[in-house]
């Protein structure tokens, strides 16, 4: 997978997502707001992003965590271009 470094989720540049997944890799799943204070959103704005990973199918909800789905895998490892 690439990535455009100047791609945007909800306002929220894709390699500021991309280093947040890489971060969870041992484990594959997060608690939200671990992911609002890395991204540095408010719970409402980061609901917004999360409900569009979801959508886009980066990451699945379990509960009360969220878990990496292989597309959001494809994205932890995606390479960066400039198109």
């Amino acid at each position: 997978m690439r990535i455009d470094k100047k791609q945007t989720i909800c306002n929220i540049p894709v390699l500021k997502i991309r280093d947040f997944l890489k971060r969870c890799h041992r484990s594959s799943d997060f608690y939200a707001n671990n992911f609002f204070k890395y991204i540095q959103v408010d719970e409402t704005e980061g609901e917004k992003v999360v409900k569009e990973l979801i959508k886009q199918g980066y990451i699945i909800q379990v509960n009360n965590l969220y878990k990496v789905t292989e597309k959001g895998q494809s994205l932890r490892v995606a390479r960066c271009t400039s198109l």
